[in-house]
């Protein structure tokens, strides 16, 4: 769908009484808050009060129209049984018990207007990827909820809607939105990393925290609790509720899966926190949510024993696992570090555990690497494979890999690595501002993506450059990372940093960097 961003609009829905036969449904319809129109994507509460002597059984399904000033009348919301919530989370479904109002009963429910997206699950607001309201002026609104009865449905008055211009730092990040025809995922989490770096205090900014995708949970969770602090109550809601799911039915697992119980356990104080939230939300289907995820929050007890049944399970495994060194770059000068790319071999038919220690240690102890606990049956790298180990150390200092009674040690007959294919660029990322980020004084953490699956070397100069005081590595491991480097900028001088041509640039009107994010000095 097309993305959209909309501008400043002022409206309550107010919705008259429709009547039939023998039954009687007052429908009022309020959009929280209800000073912007983007907040149109974040929740609209329906008050049914049924004034008939009968029950009313709704379906599930509304229907929300416009007429443009222009005259032409658009479907902007048609759900089939997947909008109103009543009061609880999941959808609701025809001859759904919770969508029937006995006699003289008041219900509320509540349309999310959202599309769930298949690669995250979260919720991204639909009006966000609507044009209806593309033209500024005054619309008329009208919303109809439907009951099981096809010949039956509750429709509300008409409503004036008005839709102001953007201006300032929403005209710049609609122009930018617009620029693009391409609506690719990867042209989308561009777009929206520009927008989150650049216009951060932008009035959408925070509707596009779900668009930017990044690997990396420290940089996530940093702009989704910035989001929180400044969208409305009822969208950051939303944003609570995908951070619990998020730390409670992914990062946990793979951190268990990872063999890291202390970081699993940090997930869990995280997720219990969130809950303990969003239990006490006014909006009722956000507390059911919580309290049922804290009703299935795994306790310190059980994920111990998750990890000690993950380990019990890839220790059985008897065959030795025998290291190998596949490659090695050794640079150019003095000031280079040593690149070593390791393997391994295993003839085992499922993975099998090995804890850092004696059994499993790479040497010399000041060595850079990720030391693996895991090892996977077969000849691993396989190809298209990362690599399991890649191990820095200074020039001319020969790392070895110590692994269940084998040694694989770099020597004078160690290929060298292939030399990086052309194409294949890393990119500067600028992740944020530290300190008080004024004009004399601007501090800005960078990462980079490097998507090759070896590392490069970019020395420093003419391909890998930098405005500002720091010091920028000049190895760059495969995947993304972030906070690897802090320039401080000089006064008059913005900081920015340029690898391969490409050239990342801090902006005052970025996010600010949680205590997480520490670059190198």
């Amino acid at each position: 769908m097309k993305k959209r961003t909309y501008a400043m609009a002022t409206a309550i829905l107010i919705f008259a009484a429709s009547a039939f036969a023998t039954q009687n449904a007052a429908v009022t319809l309020h959009i929280e808050p209800d000073h912007y129109l983007v907040s149109l994507e974040a929740m609209v509460s329906i008050v049914v009060a049924n004034i008939g002597a009968e029950p009313v059984q709704l379906s599930g399904r509304v229907r929300i129209r416009a007429i443009a000033p222009d005259g032409t009348s658009s479907i902007l919301q048609q759900s089939n049984g997947e909008a109103i919530v009543p009061g609880q989370y999941p959808f609701a479904e025809s001859y759904d018990p919770r969508l029937r109002i006995p006699a003289l009963r008041t219900e509320t429910f509540y349309l999310r207007t959202f599309v769930t997206t298949p690669d995250t699950g979260v919720f991204r607001p639909l009006f966000l990827y609507d044009h209806h309201f593309d033209v500024p002026g005054k619309y008329l609104l009208r919303a109809e909820v439907l009951s099981i009865d096809p010949a039956v449905s509750f429709l509300s008055d008409q409503v004036i809607l008005k839709i102001d211009a953007p201006h300032g730092r929403d005209a710049a990040v609609l122009a930018l939105v617009r620029a693009s025809t391409d609506q690719s995922e990867n042209v989308s989490s561009h777009i929206a990393y520009q927008i989150l770096t650049g216009y951060s205090d932008s009035t959408y900014a925070p509707y596009w925290v779900v668009d930017y995708h990044t690997t990396n949970e420290i940089l996530r969770e940093t702009l989704y609790n910035d989001a929180i602090q400044r969208a409305p109550e009822s969208y950051a809601t939303e944003l609570k509720l995908t951070l619990l799911r998020w730390d409670q039915e992914k990062l946990m697992a793979e951190a268990i899966d990872r063999f890291d119980l202390s970081t699993a356990l940090a997930y869990r104080e995280k997720a219990k926190a969130r809950a303990q939230d969003l239990s006490k939300s006014r909006f009722p289907y956000a507390a059911t949510a919580a309290t049922a995820a804290l009703d299935e929050l795994p306790t310190p007890a059980q994920l111990q024993r998750q990890y000690n049944d993950r380990i019990q399970k890839f220790s059985a495994a008897s065959g030795l696992i025998v290291p190998f060194v596949q490659c090695v770059d050794r640079g150019t000068g003095k000031d280079d570090s040593m690149i070593t790319i390791f393997g391994y071999d295993s003839a085992n038919t499922m993975g099998k555990y090995i804890p850092r220690g004696g059994a499993n240690r790479l040497r010399p102890d000041d060595a850079t690497a990720s030391v693996p606990v895991y090892f996977g049956p077969g000849h691993i790298p396989r190809a298209g494979d990362a690599y399991p180990m890649v191990a820095m150390t200074r020039h001319e200092v020969a790392p070895s890999w110590s692994l269940d009674g084998g040694v694989a040690t770099v020597s004078t007959a160690t290929p060298a690595c292939p030399p990086q294919q052309a194409g294949s660029s890393v990119t500067p990322l600028f992740d944020c501002l530290s300190g008080n980020g004024d004009d004399d004084n601007l501090s800005a953490v960078f990462g980079y993506n490097n998507p090759n699956p070896l590392p490069v070397r970019v020395p420093n100069g003419a391909t890998n450059s930098f405005a500002g005081k720091g010091t920028p590595p000049t190895v760059f491991l495969p995947g993304e990372h972030h906070g690897v480097f802090t320039i401080q900028g000089k006064k008059d001088t913005t900081p920015a940093w340029t690898i391969q041509g490409e050239t990342a640039t801090a902006s005052q009107h970025a996010i600010r960097c949680s205590s997480d994010h520490r670059g190198d000095d």
